[in-house]
C-alpha cells in the first residue's frame, strides 16, 4: 500500500507476507495457477471449505495467486518482468508496493509507443481485463462489492463466505487491482469503463469505529476508491464534535435542529452582541407588493436596512443581491422569529463586500437575502411563508449570486493541497443538506467561502490526474472526490434543468420533461438530510417546476379529512404530511423510467402507489431502480384508475391447490415450471421479499388456486441468453470501438449511463429472517418481487 497516499504522520497497514513458494510464470498464465498447485475449481471456489487444507495453506495459495500471481500476469502482458521478491520489503516479512510506480512508468512507455489500431494493443487489453475480472469476482464475493454488483445473491454470499485470507490481505489486494485497472484505462485511452472495485469490510470497520456517521461511511465507499478509502480511514474525522451514534446507513440526524431549544450561535466565543430585529410589517409588506426584501449592515450606524428588490430576469435584480445559504446548525437559523446577532450581521456583510471586490460580478451587488431575515417566522403570518417557499426558485434564480457560508469550509484555504481541499469539500455540512442542494442548484453563479476568500465552484481547480499518470501512481483519489461532490451532480442537472424545457410548469411536456432530471435529482439528494420530512418535495418540486401550492396544501386536506371523521388535531405530524405530500408529487411527476417498479426503497402505503418510494432520501446506491430491458414503454401515473401503468415483460403463475404456503413477512417462494421451448422448460425461483415494505396485513401468502401476475427485469429470452453468456463475451474485437463494446460486456456492471440509471441495492442487514436466500445455479434467475401494490390494490396483484 505504500505507492497510496496517507495524511501527515500516519504509517501504512503493514501487510504479511503469508506466501510459502514464489509464484512462477508457467503455461496456463493466471488463470492456470490453480491447476498448477494442485487445485480444482471447487477448492479455489471454497466448496467443502476448501477441502479441509490448513488455515496456513489456504491462506499461502490465496495471495501468491491473488496478490504475487495478479501483479506479475499483469505486468507481463506488457512486457515488464518482475519477482515476487519486488513486492516485498528487503527481509521478504511484508509486502510493499514501493518500486510499483517504477514498472507502471515503463508500463506507460511501452503503450505509449503502440498505436490504438495495433492488433497487440487490443490483445494486451483483453488478457489484462480478463485477469482483472476474475479478481475482482474474488472480491466481490468475500469483501463489499461495488455497489453495481450488489444484488441479493452477492450480498447474501458476501455476508456468509469464510474469507480464505485475512481482511488486511485483502485491502493489499483491492489496492493492487484498484492501481493495475486505472493504469489500463489510463494507458490504453479506454473512455468508457470507469475504474470500480469492491470495499475492504476492514477499512469500513474501523471507520464506523472511529465514529464516522454510517452514511457517510457508505457515501465514500461508493464515491471513492480503495485510495479514498485507506486515507480517510487514516485521517481525523472533520466534524468531531458531532456524535453520529442516533444515525443509519440512510439518515444522518446529527445536524438535525431542534427547533424549541434552538440557539443562534457567535461568530466567535466571547462575543456577548445582541440580536437585531427586523421591521416585521416592512417586510410583510415587500412580499406582498410581489417584491424580494434585502437587506444591508451598515456597521457605523449599527443599522439593519431593508428594501425592496425587483426581479429583472435570471442573475439580474434592481438593486443587485446576494443570496446566502448556509447550515442551519452552523447557528444562523432562527424559528422564533426574524432576528439575527450583530455579529453574524457584521459577519455576512463582510463576506459579500469582500466577493463583489474580488470577483467579477458586473452588478456590484451590496445587499444580501438570508432566509432567517426574509422568510416570516410568526404563526399569523403562515400564508406569507408559504409565498416565500413559491417564490424560492425565483428568489434564487434572481440574485447575482449565492454565497455559501460553512463552518467546515472555513477551516481549509484555496492554497491548501489538493487534497485537503477536496476533502473540506466533499465533507463539507452543507454537501448533506437538502435545502443547500436545491438553493445551489438555482444558483446563477455559486461560490463557497473558504477560510482565505471566496471561490466559483466551477473554478476550482480539480486534481491533476495527468500528474499521478506520469510518475506512476495511478489513483483516482483525490480526484472522485472533487467529482462525487456537488459540483458533479450541479453541472449535470443544472444542465438539464435550465437548458431542458423552458415551460415553467413543464405541463406541456410531461413525457420528457421530467423524467430525465428525475434519476439526476434522486442521486444528488441521496446522501442528504433535512430536519423536517415534509420539506423534501418542496425542495425537489422547485427543481422539477412543480406547482408548490398543490404540495403545501397537503396540510390542510389532511386537517379537512380528521374534521370530516370528527377528528381534531393541534398539530399534524410531519410523516403524515411527508407522506401525503410525496403521494401528490408521484402524481404531478406523471412519468417515470419503466424500470422504478423494481426500487428497492420504502414504498408508500396508500392504495395506487404501493409502487412508488416514500422517500428520495437515502435510497441506497442505484436502489431507486434497476438497469432493465429496453424496448418497452415508460411508465406513467394513472390519475383516473389510481396507479401505475405499466407495459413490460411478466408472466401469469398459478399456485396449485393444495401447494404449501406462508404467512412469514419474508422468504416466501415459489418455483415456477415455464415453457421454453418444445422440449425445454425453464425453472423460476420467484421470492415475495420485504423491500422498504410496510404491509398491514401481517404478512404475505401464495394462496393455493390463485393466478398472479408477476413483473420481470427483462423477458425470459433475454434472461436465458444472459444466463448463458455470462463470463467472457464469446467474440474478439478488431478495433477501438468494438474494444469498448467487449469491456461493456465483460464488466457490465460497471457501466453507467448519460443519466446515472440506477441498479438493484438490497440492505439485508435489515432483514435478518432471510436466511433462505439461497443461490442455486438450476434457476434461471431469481426475481425479487415486492408484494405491495404494483398495480392498483394493496396486496399482490392476481387474477
Amino acid at each position: 500500500m505504500d505507492h497510496l497516499a496517507l495524511p501527515k504522520g500516519k504509517g501504512h497497514i503493514r501487510i504479511p507476507n503469508l506466501t510459502l513458494v514464489d509464484y512462477t510464470r508457467r503455461d496456463g498464465g493466471f488463470e492456470g495457477y490453480p491447476a498448477r498447485s494442485g487445485w480444482s475449481i471447487d477448492d479455489s471456489e471454497g466448496i467443502d471449505s476448501f477441502s479441509g487444507r490448513p488455515t496456513i495453506e489456504v491462506e499461502a495459495f490465496f495471495q501468491t495467486w491473488l496478490y504475487f500471481g495478479f501483479a506479475i500476469e499483469v505486468l507481463a502482458v506488457s512486457g515488464i518482468i518482475i519477482q515476487p521478491s519486488d513486492l516485498l520489503d528487503e527481509e521478504r516479512k511484508y509486502v510493499s508496493t514501493r518500486q510499483l510506480p517504477v514498472f507502471l512508468r515503463q508500463w506507460r512507455q511501452r503503450a505509449i509507443r503502440l498505436k490504438r489500431t495495433d492488433p497487440s494493443h487490443i490483445d494486451s487489453v483483453m488478457k489484462i481485463s480478463l485477469i482483472l475480472k476474475r479478481v475482482s469476482s474474488f472480491v466481490d464475493t468475500y469483501c463489499l462489492p461495488y455497489y453495481g454488483r450488489r444484488d441479493i445473491v452477492a450480498l447474501r454470499r458476501a455476508q456468509s463466505s469464510s474469507s480464505p485470507i485475512p481482511e488486511n490481505i485483502w485491502v493489499s489486494i483491492i489496492g493492487l487491482g484498484h492501481t493495475l485497472m486505472e493504469a489500463m484505462i489510463r494507458y490504453y485511452d479506454i473512455a468508457r469503463l470507469p475504474n470500480h472495485w469492491g470495499a475492504s469490510t476492514l477499512l469500513q470497520t474501523r471507520l464506523l469505529r472511529k465514529g464516522w456517521c454510517p452514511m457517510d461511511v457508505e457515501r465514500i465507499l461508493t464515491d471513492l476508491g480503495i485510495d479514498g478509502h485507506y486515507y480517510i480511514s487514516r485521517m481525523l474525522r472533520p466534524d468531531s464534535e458531532i456524535s453520529h451514534k442516533n444515525c443509519t446507513r440512510s439518515q444522518c440526524d446529527a445536524q438535525n435542529i431542534d427547533e424549541k431549544n434552538y440557539k443562534q450561535k457567535h461568530v466567535r466565543e466571547g462575543c456577548n452582541c445582541n440580536a437585531r430585529e427586523v421591521n416585521t410589517a416592512h417586510l410583510c409588506e415587500i412580499i406582498e407588493h410581489g417584491e424580494v426584501p434585502v437587506f444591508n449592515w451598515d456597521s457605523g450606524r449599527s443599522e439593519l436596512r431593508i428594501t425592496s428588490a425587483n426581479i429583472v430576469k435570471r442573475g439580474v435584480s434592481q438593486p443587485a443581491y446576494i443570496a446566502i445559504f448556509h447550515v442551519w446548525s452552523d447557528g444562523m437559523g432562527n424559528s422564533a422569529k426574524n432576528a439575527l446577532l450583530e455579529c453574524q450581521l457584521q459577519h455576512i456583510q463582510d463576506k459579500v463586500e469582500a466577493l463583489v471586490e474580488s470577483s467579477e460580478l458586473s452588478a456590484k451587488p451590496r445587499h444580501f437575502w438570508l432566509d432567517t431575515l426574509c422568510i416570516p417566522v410568526d404563526k399569523s403570518k403562515k400564508e406569507l411563508r408559504r409565498e416565500c417557499i413559491r417564490k424560492m426558485g425565483n428568489i434564487y434564480r434572481g440574485a447575482a449570486a449565492v454565497l455559501a457560508l460553512s463552518s467546515t469550509l472555513k477551516r481549509v484555504a484555496m492554497t491548501d493541497g489538493n487534497i485537503d481541499r477536496n476533502l473540506a469539500t466533499y465533507f463539507a455540512n452543507w454537501n448533506r443538506r437538502l435545502w443547500t442542494f436545491q438553493e445551489g442548484m438555482l444558483a446563477k453563479r455559486l461560490f463557497i467561502q473558504l477560510s482565505d476568500r471566496a471561490v466559483d465552484i466551477f473554478q476550482m481547480p480539480h486534481p491533476d490526474v495527468g500528474k499521478s499518470v506520469a510518475i506512476g501512481r495511478c489513483v483516482t483519489f483525490p480526484l472522485h472526490a472533487y467529482g462525487a461532490s456537488m459540483m458533479t451532480h450541479f453541472g449535470l442537472l443544472r444542465h438539464v434543468l435550465w437548458d431542458g424545457p423552458k415551460d415553467p410548469s413543464f405541463e406541456g411536456n410531461p413525457r420528457g420533461a421530467r423524467k430525465e432530471p428525475l434519476n439526476l435529482l434522486i442521486n444528488g439528494v441521496q446522501y442528504r438530510s433535512t430536519s423536517r420530512r415534509s420539506d423534501e418535495t418542496i425542495c425537489l418540486g422547485t427543481l422539477l417546476r412543480l406547482k408548490i401550492r398543490r404540495l403545501q396544501g397537503a396540510e390542510e386536506a389532511i386537517r379537512e379529512e380528521y374534521s370530516q371523521r370528527g377528528l381534531h388535531a393541534d398539530e399534524i405530524p410531519d410523516r403524515e404530511i411527508a407522506e401525503r405530500r410525496m403521494e401528490i408529487f408521484w402524481s404531478m411527476v406523471k412519468v417515470f423510467p419503466r424500470d422504478v417498479v423494481f426500487n428497492s426503497h420504502e414504498r408508500l402505503a396508500k392504495e395506487g402507489y404501493g409502487w412508488a418510494p416514500a422517500s428520495l432520501l437515502g435510497i441506497p446506491p442505484r436502489g431507486f431502480s434497476r438497469s432493465t430491458a429496453r424496448g418497452f414503454s415508460d411508465t406513467f401515473f394513472d390519475k383516473e384508475n389510481c396507479g401505475l401503468s405499466f407495459t413490460g415483460p411478466g408472466i401469469i403463475i398459478r399456485v396449485p391447490t393444495g401447494g404449501e404456503t406462508s404467512s412469514a413477512l419474508f422468504n416466501t417462494h415459489v418455483t415456477v415450471d415455464i415453457p421454453y421451448s418444445d422440449h425445454e422448460t425453464l425453472k423460476m425461483r420467484i421470492e415475495a421479499t420485504g423491500l422498504g415494505m410496510r404491509s398491514n396485513n401481517g404478512g404475505f401468502s401464495w394462496k393455493p388456486g390463485t393466478r398472479y401476475g408477476v413483473i420481470l427485469s427483462e423477458s425470459i429470452a433475454q434472461s436465458s441468453r444472459d444466463n448463458t453468456a455470462a463470463g467472457r463475451p464469446d467474440w474478439v474485437p478488431t478495433n477501438v470501438v468494438s474494444m469498448n463494446l467487449w469491456l461493456e460486456q465483460l464488466f457490465p456492471e460497471l457501466k453507467e449511463s448519460e443519466y446515472f440509471s440506477l441498479s438493484e441495492d438490497y440492505d439485508l442487514s435489515e432483514h435478518e429472517d432471510s436466511d433462505d436466500l439461497v443461490h442455486n445455479s438450476m434457476y434461471l434467475k431469481k426475481y425479487v418481487v415486492d408484494v405491495l401494490n404494483l398495480f392498483y390494490s394493496s396486496t399482490a396483484y392476481s387474477t
